[in-house]
């Protein structure tokens, strides 16, 4: 399980965390030292380490990977990805009843829901939410990365 790194990293936990699966020994903070202009772009300290997600596909193309936007209910395009080994990452324009952004990465599919890997801060989580809620209520949309 990590640990989300502070409370605005959600993007570069997930990120890194695939980095990691790929091989790569990359963690948040190397990703924080190595990407200011991407990841100090918000006025406010309070949100230090924050990535806005539009910058997300610029973090991949540094690493040489490729991103691809699809819709949360795009089950079998989503499911392929993971059994193939990509990153699948769900940014959230709503989570936990709250109105915040927030990434998680997509770890697994049981029966007709995702597994989460929800990095929060101070612990991290998994969870499993189906595909109609992450639509409906956390207002989610996926982003695939891969090489």
């Amino acid at each position: 399980m990590i640990s989300q790194f502070t409370p605005y990293t959600c993007v570069l936990d997930c990120f890194s965390f695939y980095l990691r699966e790929m091989g790569f020994p990359v963690f948040t903070p190397d990703l924080l030292a190595n990407h200011r202009d991407l990841c100090h772009n918000m006025p406010d300290y309070h949100t230090y380490g924050a990535v806005r997600t539009d910058l997300i596909p610029e973090l991949a193309k540094r690493y040489l990977l490729k991103t691809v936007e699809c819709p949360v209910d795009d089950f079998p395009t989503i499911s392929t990805a993971i059994n193939v080994g990509h990153c699948v990452l769900l940014i959230c324009r709503r989570y936990g009843g709250l109105d915040i952004n927030h990434c998680v990465k997509i770890v697994g599919i049981d029966s007709n829901d995702y597994k989460l890997f929800t990095p929060s801060f101070p612990h991290g989580k998994c969870e499993t939410v189906s595909p109609q809620v992450i639509k409906d209520d956390w207002f989610g949309s996926c982003l695939i990365i891969k090489p």
